[in-house]
């Protein structure tokens, strides 16, 4: 890991040293510099992977003969470079013009003006014209675009600390902790894994068909996902008791955190196509500092409720209760916040129908 940390460093510096002209320019140098980062990471990322196969995750304790890294590594390989060729066929390029100017294009008739900004106002896009994009700061502060940064940091955030935290919550659940606790956290994972995957594809299709057939906009899926996110955490506070009514808790997150992420790039992408990718980076941000600062909140509340017990590991719902409690006052915060943003778009869109008409 050492080799690979100075690798990853001296790569990137020696490009930036050329960058700047202290170093020469040369193409071969260069890609030599590259070369030492990429062989730096993969090194990293094989040293990693070779610690997880000498612990728990790869080797039967009960028999430690019964060794399948091979047939894992192959499966892995196999499953990756399947899906991607299986992408390779359906990925396209969407040409969004003529739906924006369908959208945002005004029509003289005064006759229908209350169904026409009913209508304009869930199906054209969060900005008014496909000539204009919002990156940056102006990104930030449009309501729609908070909303959604706001939305992800908290929805996301509590799902990914849901699923990091599953291993310690099964045990504050069980009788014995050190039976069984393995096997119940991968049916937990797993499920939590198809359950997202599942939601992804799920939503995202619906969200392109419930607002091309009857004109709903995605931040009304975001919303949705909120509320049952909302609900998810209420029944986390208040109505499991052991392990069995941890897995209706697993599912509902999964679907929320599948939802949330399968629906979020392509409300992105309406804040102008040109921009999108520098936006979407600055989205994922938002899980990212929203996983990191929940983890630290959720071992805080298990270490000090741990400690109030005066036991090494936390017993019963209350070590994770105080936890979901906060999510779910932050829950309702993203309704208002989408609501808000939902309220604004529909205000904007009435106004640019009215005076144009």
């Amino acid at each position: 890991m050492l080799i690979s940390a100075f690798l990853c460093f001296s790569g990137s510096f020696l490009l930036a040293q050329s960058y700047i002209g202290r170093l020469s320019h040369n193409v071969i140098l260069c890609a030599f510099y590259l070369i030492c980062t990429g062989i730096g990471g993969s090194a990293s990322y094989l040293c990693a992977l070779d610690s997880q196969i000498n612990d728990f995750f790869f080797i039967n304790k009960e028999n430690p003969n019964d060794n399948r890294i091979y047939g894992f590594l192959i499966f892995m390989a196999i499953t990756m470079a399947s899906g991607m060729i299986l992408g390779s066929f359906f990925l396209v390029v969407q040409d969004q013009e003529e739906d924006e100017v369908d959208d945002v294009k005004p029509k003289n008739n005064h006759s229908n003006d209350i169904s026409r900004v009913v209508i304009q106002s869930e199906t054209s896009p969060l900005l008014q014209t496909k000539s204009t994009s919002l990156s940056g700061l102006k990104f930030f502060l449009h309501p729609a675009g908070f909303a959604l940064f706001f939305t992800m940091f908290i929805v996301l955030g509590f799902g990914y600390v849901y699923l990091a935290g599953i291993g310690q919550m099964l045990m504050s659940l069980s009788q014995d902790p050190t039976v069984g606790s393995q096997h119940l956290r991968n049916i937990h994972v797993s499920i939590f894994s198809i359950g997202n995957c599942v939601s992804r594809a799920l939503f995202g299709t619906l969200s392109d068909f419930l607002k091309r057939r009857f004109h709903i906009h995605r931040l009304w899926i975001f919303w949705s996902a909120s509320l049952a996110f909302l609900l998810t955490t209420n029944f986390l506070v208040r109505s499991v008791d052991s392990a069995d009514d941890l897995l209706f808790g697993t599912i509902m997150m999964a679907i929320v955190y599948g939802a949330v992420f399968g629906v979020a790039p392509a409300s992105t992408a309406e804040f102008g196509t040109q921009v999108f990718v520098r936006n979407w980076g600055w989205l994922l941000y938002s899980p990212a500092f929203g996983s990191q600062i929940f983890n630290i909140l959720f071992g805080i509340l298990y270490d000090a409720q741990a400690k109030r017990q005066g036991a090494q590991f936390c017993k019963g719902a209350v070590c994770f209760q105080n936890t979901f409690l906060i999510g779910n006052v932050l829950g309702v915060a993203c309704l208002f916040v989408l609501g808000w943003a939902i309220a604004n778009q529909r205000s904007k869109k009435y106004l640019s129908v009215s005076t144009s008409t």
